[in-house]
């Protein structure tokens, strides 16, 4: 149930991921700069990360669900009704940044609430699905109503918005607290300064910095596709009907995950399928880059996707399982791997914008299929098969600060 009104929340969020890149891309008339505007929402979400399990620690899965909702209203609104400027664009992607990390919380806390640990590969693999599902929507919508673009589909967005607020107003009701498995405190404890914090992220990113890495190169892969796959597919499009079809393709695998992500994890265990079907999912997009014929290029990125599809659900539910094994302070380890993907939505709009100015936007994809690659070697000679939680070290930092 969750995820069926996370798909009409996500399906307003894929028109958004579409709409953004080309109306900006209008306004600015520059590549480079179309991607340090789009970068500012992930700037947010880096600051978001770093501050939202320090404030909101012991806040239920709701509490992020409607800060996700309301978030997510906000951004269609501003393109809407306050007129087209760098300044209007800044405040929408800030807005954006904050409404991402906010539905990241959202999913890990509902997953943590109602499932147990040996259902996270499956709860994730169906969110994910879901999710998928939303991205695979959002451009053909976006396609249909083309020649009203600015507005039409804006409105779409908005059509989304509201019919999830009516779902997620009836979940809390279907699904009382006596389907939790987990409960929040009823006296949270108390704030951590911003100082610990950091201690904190310092001394889990010194455990998991090979995982960060390799989720920071899947998320450089992701921003790739939403702001230069999204202007080559616009390209596309201009010579042929499906040259629209790129982006959906390229989420189509990941429907699959709602069957393959539990059944997956099983023989391999989680991390080890992830590094290795993003490996290969590199190697095609190394190929992909010098592919000139759209058909071709369309049908590697389809190729591509399958195994960067397994890579995802699987990463999640592997810090699903740290979640759970730090307790209270599974927020923490939430914040520094969205950190990751904050950051790759930094680094990847304004670095794949100006590769594209100087390569072109096909070579954009062999670049970045490089450092995926380099990624999941270093992870897979480096993470052992089990990542032992610093819980006590965590517990030592909170109580001497």
């Amino acid at each position: 149930m969750y995820s069926i009104i996370l798909f009409l929340l996500t399906t307003s969020d894929a028109i958004m991921s579409y709409l953004s890149p080309v109306l900006i891309g209008n306004y600015v008339q520059n590549n480079f700069i179309m991607g340090c505007i789009i970068a500012f929402s992930s700037l947010v979400g880096v600051i978001s990360d770093f501050l939202l399990p320090n404030f909101f620690r012991n806040k239920s899965y709701l509490f992020f669900i409607w800060g996700t909702v309301l978030t997510a209203l906000l951004f269609p609104s501003i393109f809407l009704f306050i007129k087209p400027s760098i300044a209007a664009f800044l405040l929408a992607m800030g807005v954006w940044g904050l409404y991402y990390e906010m539905n990241l919380f959202a999913n890990y806390n509902v997953v943590h609430t109602f499932l147990k640990n040996e259902q996270h590969a499956a709860g994730w693999g169906i969110i994910y699905s879901f999710r998928s599902a939303a991205y695979l929507v959002g451009p053909l919508i976006v396609g249909m109503v083309s020649f009203v673009v600015e507005r039409a589909a804006l409105y779409y967005a908005l059509l989304f918005l509201f019919l999830s607020m009516l779902g997620f107003t009836l979940f809390p009701h279907a699904f009382t607290k006596k389907h939790q498995l987990h409960q929040s405190q009823e006296v949270p404890p108390p704030k951590e300064r911003l100082n610990t914090e950091l201690k904190i992220w310092n001394v889990l990113f010194r455990k998991i910095w090979p995982l960060y890495l390799f989720v920071f190169s899947l998320f450089i892969l992701d921003s790739t596709y939403w702001t230069v796959g999204v202007l080559l597919s616009e390209q596309m499009r201009q010579a042929h009907a499906w040259g629209s079809l790129l982006l959906p393709l390229r989420t189509l695998p990941a429907l699959f995950m709602l069957f393959l992500a539990p059944k997956l994890a099983r023989p391999f265990g989680k991390k080890r399928i992830a590094f290795y079907s993003a490996f290969v999912s590199a190697c095609l997009l190394i190929l992909q880059g010098f592919m000139q014929n759209d058909s071709i290029f369309i049908l590697l990125a389809f190729t591509s996707s399958l195994f960067s599809a397994i890579a995802i659900p699987e990463i999640y539910a592997t810090f699903e399982d740290y979640m759970s094994r730090l307790g209270s302070h599974g927020n923490d380890i939430v914040g520094l791997e969205n950190s990751a993907g904050s950051l790759a939505y930094i680094v990847g709009p304004i670095v794949a914008g100006g590769i594209a100015a100087l390569v072109g936007y096909r070579f954009t994809f062999t670049i970045v299929g490089i450092f995926l690659a380099l990624c999941s070697l270093t992870a897979l000679i480096i993470v052992p098969r089990k990542i032992k939680m610093p819980k006590k070290a965590i517990e030592h930092i909170v109580l001497s600060s």
